[in-house]
């Protein structure tokens, strides 16, 4: 999340830094300006919750859960348990969000957990390319190939440069460029 949101500063210089005692999701979706209300549906919201609780009652204290968490288990821990065994592909291995064993994170847990995090990160990723903008990402984009690869551009010429770089952006990043797209690059730092 955090290499995310740097990754959203690089394209939009506006954005405020963030500094380590602030609450991942919740405050990057705030300095993007995102309800996280309207982007997400409510298990996964409740997800974000549980998942920032449980992590917290294991480093502050661990034992059996209690306050939030213990509400959050109560109250949506079948709903979270419904949503995710059918949202994953093969199911859920191990974690069980109606336990109120939270005093860590058993191996079959931590699969899941990698599971859910892929789930949530890749929708997190789509929604904040689509709020700076797909522009803006090829610009940053095209400054960080430019410094990389500074002396080789001009032995490329422009046509290969500018295929080296499509490629660069789809592996890297899994933008995929249009022609017209990559017509619009000038290695000189401006796009047309």
């Amino acid at each position: 999340m955090r290499t995310f949101y740097e990754f959203a500063r690089k394209a939009d210089s506006s954005l405020p830094n963030l500094t380590v005692k602030e609450r991942v999701p919740d405050d990057i979706f705030i300095h993007l300006g995102l309800d996280i209300s309207k982007q997400f549906d409510q298990k996964e919201v409740w997800t974000f919750d549980y998942l920032r609780l449980r992590r917290n009652r294991i480093t502050h204290s661990g034992g059996q859960s209690k306050g939030e968490l213990a509400e959050l288990i109560r109250q949506r821990g079948n709903a979270l348990q419904a949503c995710w065994t059918t949202k994953l592909t093969n199911g859920l291995f191990g974690i069980n969000f109606q336990s109120h064993d939270t005093d860590n994170f058993a191996k079959e847990e931590v699969f899941d957990l990698i599971n859910i995090w892929r789930a949530l990160t890749d929708k997190i990723d789509e929604i904040i390319c689509l709020k700076i903008g797909k522009e803006s990402i090829i610009l940053n984009l095209q400054k960080e190939f430019e410094t990389t690869n500074k002396s080789k551009i001009k032995m490329w010429g422009d046509d290969r440069s500018k295929n080296k770089f499509g490629t660069y952006c789809k592996i890297n990043f899994d933008i995929s460029l249009s022609s017209d797209e990559l017509k619009k690059v000038l290695f000189n730092g401006v796009v047309a």
